[in-house]
């Protein structure tokens, strides 16, 4: 399927970030996501993508990179 085909749009319903909390000397915050019909990991994807530009891990340009054909 191609980006641009109208059948590769999908729609998050919701998404809820909950407090943050420590293991360990870790911060995790547990994400809820609520979707319609997204790829066989997607958005574990693009929640990685999100912690690796928080943590400095990439560079945010990389987004840009990710939504161009």
């Amino acid at each position: 399927m191609k980006a641009d085909d109208p059948a590769a749009n999908r729609s998050i319903i919701s998404f809820n970030a909950n407090d943050v909390i420590s293991l360990d000397g870790i911060e995790f915050i547990k994400c809820e996501v609520l979707s319609q019909s997204f790829m066989l990991h997607q958005i574990r994807k693009m929640m990685g993508l999100a912690v690796a530009i928080m943590r400095n891990c990439a560079p945010e340009s990389l987004i840009q990179t990710a939504f161009s054909k």
